[in-house]
């Protein structure tokens, strides 16, 4: 997630209660890990993703890392999304 937040960083996560958005820096569980994205498509919303319009369902989200350089996201996965049920916390004011 650099350059917005740095290697070993502190943050601090309110657990998810409402809605989230585009935009918001999430914490959330893949594949066994907890991670930190960027949600960068909310259930409904359209994404290029591989020169391909997708939707994201709802009740999902579409994430990105800010590090264009080292890529671990939704770009990538076989499982393009993350669901709801999957964020732990929402990251508060980076």
């Amino acid at each position: 997630m650099e350059p917005t937040l740095h290697k070993n960083s502190i943050i601090l996560g309110l657990r998810h209660h409402g809605e989230l958005k585009t935009g918001d820096i999430i914490i959330f569980r893949h594949n066994g890990e907890l991670l930190v994205k960027r949600i960068a498509a909310s259930g409904g919303e359209e994404i290029e993703r591989n020169e391909e319009m997708i939707t994201v369902p709802y009740g999902c989200f579409y994430v990105l890392g800010d590090n264009a350089a080292d890529f671990y996201d939704s770009q990538y996965w076989e499982e393009l999304f993350v669901e709801e049920a999957n964020v732990a916390a929402v990251v508060l004011n980076t």
